[in-house]
């Protein structure tokens, strides 16, 4: 909240999560209560004049989750649910990075199952460029788009929604901040914090005949207390790790110090998190849909809302002990509990990633990058974006390597982002008819 006075400008946050810590006799306790929590945000988000229900359906613990509650709530009154997962072209094998699942469509499939009133629509590539969306989501939006790629599928399916009559999407990105935090290795400092050193020999013992080697373990557990500049040295010694200023490589050199010191400011520590509440809080506070959120009800008719976002949930999230995410080496035990008999064991087991739009370079060309460059106005774009660097890289478009993670990062996440900054920097001011 901002107040704007004689005496000059005052600012304060007016909501934090954070509350004490809760208490319950038994471990299967804070899954009942999660569901609880959880089931009562899904269906304050129900609520509508008319149309159905839609939900974003993939292989993960948020999105299943959302969608198996809201799927019990409306069978209670005879209702279906219409859930959208996105997909790649059928036929797609190509590789993907190691870790990570092309097509969900299989394991949502599973989901679906244990529901009969979910109607289940898989979504498809339609040939269309994701760089041919940004003038219409820029006008309505009046915000850059930041996931080029992945505004491509919500935006197919909030087509296929329409066409379905539905008038409230379901979402669940906020998930990874609040009902499925945890990714194990968040929660070791917690323990060290806390001085429960028994707890984290346990914990990290039985991590160790999982999924993580002790590298991993002693990484996340004891790089938080190192000094900056001694984990910087010792990170480089191993791999030539740096500040991350070359993350930047797109950005005008003027901004890259102050664009950097943003990026730390908003939870991205070169440290590892002594807090794993915190280092969540600060993440939470650095992403803001509403804009899209609107944007999808101005173009679609689609108001979308994530119940993993609901206030009350998120403070009872952030009440939860580091138990409730890791408890005798299995992550997210509370969260597992609440949906239990509501989601498949192929998405309780799952250990892949879903990677979303795994054909993006069947979308995006190497030709239809460079010539997109060329309607960016320099002297508009030009004092923010490096644009030079921005045409180099659409020189070196690859031809193959897709599934490399240095192809990914550079041309998928770097390029089309700055290309997509570039865009609403020359459009802000402008009016499209």
């Amino acid at each position: 909240m901002v107040r704007i006075g004689r005496g000059g400008v005052q600012a304060r946050r007016y909501w934090d999560p954070r509350r004490p810590e809760l208490r319950l006799p038994r471990s299967e306790d804070y899954g009942d209560a999660l569901r609880e929590q959880f089931d009562r945000a899904v269906k304050a988000r129900l609520r509508r004049a008319s149309g159905a229900i839609g939900s974003h359906l993939s292989s993960g613990f948020d999105s299943s989750g959302v969608t198996a509650s809201a799927a019990v709530s409306l069978g209670e009154k005879g209702e279906t649910l219409v859930a959208f997962t996105s997909a790649p072209r059928k036929g797609f094998d190509a590789p993907v990075p190691e870790g990570r699942i092309a097509d969900e469509s299989a394991v949502a499939a599973a989901t679906v199952k244990l529901h009969p009133n979910i109607d289940h629509v898989v979504v498809r590539p339609n040939r269309v460029s994701p760089l041919s969306l940004l003038s219409h989501d820029h006008r309505d939006a009046g915000q850059p788009v930041g996931h080029v790629c992945n505004n491509l599928w919500v935006s197919a399916i909030n087509e296929q929604a329409r066409e379905r009559g539905v008038t409230v999407m379901l979402t669940g990105e906020a998930g990874n901040f609040t009902i499925s935090a945890g990714l194990a290795l968040d929660q070791l400092p917690d323990f060290i914090r806390h001085r429960r050193l028994v707890t984290w020999a346990r914990e990290s013992r039985l991590l160790v005949r999982g999924d993580y080697g002790w590298k991993n373990i002693l990484h996340a557990s004891l790089a938080p207390w190192i000094p900056e500049r001694l984990y910087l040295r010792l990170r480089g010694l191993e791999r030539g790790f740096t500040t991350g200023v070359e993350d930047l490589r797109f950005v005008a050199p003027e901004w890259r110090a102050e664009m950097a010191a943003q990026s730390q400011h908003a939870g991205w520590d070169i440290l590892p998190p002594r807090n794993s509440k915190d280092r969540r809080w600060k993440l939470l506070q650095s992403f803001d849909s509403g804009n899209f959120r609107k944007r999808s009800l101005a173009r679609w008719g689609i108001e979308e809302r994530d119940p993993t976002m609901d206030r009350r949930l998120v403070e009872f999230c952030f009440s939860l002990p580091a138990e409730a995410y890791l408890r005798n080496g299995i992550r997210r035990p509370a969260m597992r509990h609440a949906l239990e008999g509501r989601i498949p064991a192929a998405v309780m087991e799952q250990k892949l990633r879903g990677y979303q739009m795994a054909d993006w370079y069947e979308q995006v060309s190497g030709e239809g990058v460079r010539n997109f460059i060329r309607g960016v106005d320099a002297d508009g774009a030009g004092d923010i974006v490096d644009l030079p660097a921005v045409r180099s890289a659409a020189d070196r478009w690859p031809t193959g390597n897709w599934h490399h993670r240095p192809t990914i990062y550079l041309f998928r996440t770097k390029l089309l982002r700055a290309l997509s900054a570039s865009h609403f920097i020359n459009s802000a001011g402008t009016v499209d008819g």
